[in-house]
């Protein structure tokens, strides 16, 4: 996986050496709970066209905007994250995260490639690999899966990264009804027994859709949330996710076998609203820059005694 996987340079916000640790920004105390080792965080966090370069034709940034993304990142102590809307490699290397965290890119979706990024002082990631949907094609996302497991503690699972199609057209629902039909039935062929899931497993990603069902004709939300051994996490979250339509269509999804150790709840960040992500000065133009989308997330226990 090495291939895949780089080891990211630690470029501190503000600090251009590697030897110190990374400061906390202004205004922000970390809360004891995003530190408590008995939990994992495990989330996602589409970065919206996160380009491999500054600039861009979307969402336009410099080093500022980049820093104060890996500050978000950082200063939440997120463990585990389903990345979306990823240029690639060099993306994650400007991020400038401190070298325990690790990464992977999906090799579909154009200049939106999915990713995951781990803490890999407390997890390992192995197996990862592409899952390719019949309805998919250039420059659609396919899964990204992998298998992850906690160095300290029993808790192991496949995560699985999803990004479906956006829009409300019907062509675009139809197709992200087919995408999600799609993976249920890769999730009961690969991690059951063709009917129902019997490994413990989380989705999490840009899903496109919400529980409403933005075109109520195809209810992509409804294909997989039907299903009796899942449950999505999501329906905990008290605020909305997407910023542009004020809408929730970023999920965490865990299948029943991880319900014991979920202690419910899911948390979204809402970093428009907070110093000093939503407020800050000196990125592209002038603006706060970091996405339309706010990241997701979920506690796990690491032990299950």
């Amino acid at each position: 996986m090495r291939a895949s996987v780089l080891a990211l340079a630690l470029v501190l916000l503000g600090c251009p050496t590697a030897e110190e640790p990374a400061p906390e920004p202004e205004g922000w105390v970390v809360p004891d709970e995003y530190l408590d080792p008995a939990f994992v965080q495990v989330g996602t966090f589409n970065i919206a066209w996160l380009w491999n370069h500054y600039g861009g034709e979307y969402y336009p940034r410099n080093e500022v905007d980049f820093a104060m993304i890996a500050s978000l990142v950082e200063g939440h102590d997120l463990d585990l994250v389903a990345l979306q809307e990823i240029d690639g490699e060099g993306a994650l290397d400007l991020l400038g995260l401190p070298d325990r965290y690790e990464y992977v890119v999906g090799p579909t979706g154009w200049s939106q490639n999915p990713a995951i990024l781990w803490r890999s002082d407390i997890l390992e990631v192995t197996d990862v690999r592409q899952v390719h949907l019949p309805s998919n094609d250039f420059p659609s996302k396919d899964l990204l899966v992998a298998e992850v497991s906690a160095l300290d503690g029993d808790l192991a699972f496949t995560f699985v990264v999803i990004h479906f199609t956006p829009f409300d057209s019907t062509d675009n629902a139809e197709h992200r009804f087919a995408q999600a039909t799609e993976t249920l039935d890769w999730l009961h062929d690969e991690l059951g027994d063709g009917a129902g899931i019997d490994r413990p497993v989380v989705l999490a990603g840009d899903f496109n859709d919400t529980f409403e069902a933005i075109h109520p004709a195809w209810p992509s939300i409804e294909v997989l949330e039907s299903d009796p051994d899942l449950v999505f996490a999501t329906r905990d979250a008290e605020d909305y996710t997407e910023l542009s339509f004020r809408s929730t269509i970023d999920h965490v999804a865990l299948s029943t076998t991880l319900l014991d150790r979920w202690p419910g709840g899911c948390d979204v960040i809402a970093h428009d609203r907070l110093s000093p992500w939503g407020d800050y000065e000196g990125g592209m133009g002038g603006e706060q820059n970091i996405s339309n989308h706010r990241p997701v997330w979920v506690y796990l226990e690491v032990d299950g005694g």
